[in-house]
């Protein structure tokens, strides 16, 4: 991958959607996703690699297969209709009678075939504190980041994905850039990370999230030569390059940006700036707009340059974990109204080696602070419930207990050290 891109963006036909329709492969790994996804939530259990990559074009949605029922079917070509926009060709009624994945893999291409112009995606934030919100964005605005990104990209031969490819990050660089470059893609979901480094090939590129890096980097084996990476879903912290550089790892690409919004920037080193993308324009401190249309930032940003800026953290104080937004003050309201608990506080945890949470209680009996066993069933309790009540980038990964939340001699909320810290 080169240093310094000269963006060229084309357009007019071949359209993206064109494309994206006539590589059933990608379309097919799409859909296996959401399926896998829904049937997770469905039997509230997660599917295993090793059982969705059995699925094929001849299996079953239905009892006789997946085992989705009718209602459960409705649910699940909803939330596929939402993705692909089948509202627009009205090719979603097909969906209900024909129950194979190879059908419903034709009846999403041809609605992507409809209108290819102007057609449209649709992404879900991760919906922490509430109900996931519909990103929805056209395949020629999406291509245009790709396009972008092609001479950065150059020295690449294929694709190794470990994020899923119905999130935004995981269509852009897994599904839509490697259809548009003709580029293969090898799913590595679901394998052993220390295999995946091994088994990379001289051209890969691997796309993670920040935790996944880290965990790729914790393997303790090394990169071979000329593998590269691309890394997005979350801030990549400087000392995270380090090790990566450290393991061999010959270049890494970051993307900013959010579901909202698409990508905003890249760079390709830890300490500089982000590049905003060609395709976007600086409309004030703190606003862009994309063909005359506003962007809504979920970060603060400053500007070094007309085209290069700094992140200055979260407008809504949401912190990414595990490529998720996680916000810290709902899950310590979440927290504070369990039994035992009289208060909590939640903040990252500085001491942990990714970004985790880490959680301060202050117990509705105070005695329990002078018996030791007695705040170790409390942290027990405590995590019994969030494995229920919290996903998991939400769970805190120390407790701490007090009389009083920490706070400032003003009274401000103030941060407290770790076991680990002390």
């Amino acid at each position: 991958m080169r240093d310094t891109p000269s963006p060229s963006i084309v357009a007019g036909p071949p359209w993206p959607a064109e494309a994206l329709a006539s590589a059933p492969e990608a379309l097919q790994r799409m859909l296996l996703s959401v399926i896998a996804d829904e049937r997770a939530r469905l039997f509230r259990r997660p599917v295993p690699p090793e059982e969705w990559r059995t699925w094929n074009n001849s299996t079953r949605l239905d009892e006789d297969g997946l085992g989705f029922d009718s209602l459960a079917r409705l649910d699940l070509i909803a939330r596929l209709t939402r993705l692909f926009q089948l509202q627009r060709s009205g090719v979603e009624d097909y969906l209900v009678v024909r129950p194979q994945i190879g059908d419903w893999v034709e009846i999403v291409a041809t609605g992507l075939r409809h209108t290819p112009a102007e057609a449209t995606l649709s992404f879900e934030t991760s919906g922490s504190t509430g109900v996931p919100k519909s990103c929805v964005h056209p395949i020629t605005h999406l291509a245009r980041e790709i396009a972008s990104l092609a001479p950065l990209l150059s020295g690449v031969r294929r694709i190794v994905a470990l994020v899923p490819p119905h999130h935004l990050y995981g269509f852009q660089f897994t599904v839509l850039g490697p259809t548009l470059d003709h580029r293969p893609v090898q799913d590595a979901r679901g394998e052993g990370l220390a295999g995946v480094i091994t088994r990379a090939q001289p051209g890969d590129a691997l796309v993670a999230t920040p935790y996944q890096w880290t965990a790729l980097a914790r393997t303790g084996v090394r990169f071979g030569k000329g593998i590269g990476g691309i890394v997005s879903a979350g801030a990549c912290p400087p000392p995270l390059w380090a090790i990566l550089e450290h393991a061999g790892l010959e270049r890494l690409l970051e993307i900013y940006g959010a579901t909202e919004t698409a990508g905003i920037g890249w760079r390709t080193a830890a300490k500089a700036p982000f590049t905003l993308f060609q395709h976007l324009d600086r409309a004030g401190e703190q606003s862009l707009c994309h063909d005359g249309t506003a962007l809504d930032l979920p970060d603060r940003l400053q500007w070094s340059s007309p085209r290069h800026f700094e992140l200055l953290g979260r407008r809504d104080d949401a912190i990414k974990i595990g490529g998720t937004n996680v916000f810290p003050a709902h899950i310590a309201a979440q927290i504070a109204t369990w039994e035992g608990v009289a208060a909590c506080a939640v903040r990252p945890d500085s001491a942990a080696v990714e970004a985790r949470l880490k959680a301060f209680v202050v117990p509705k009996n105070p005695d329990l602070l002078s018996d030791a066993k007695a705040c170790q069933s409390l942290e027990a309790a405590l995590r019994a419930q969030a494995s229920q009540a919290l996903s998991v980038p939400e769970r805190p990964v120390s407790y701490r207990f007090g009389t009083a939340l920490p706070v400032s001699e003003t009274g401000k909320p103030m941060d407290w050290p770790t076991l680990r810290e002390e």
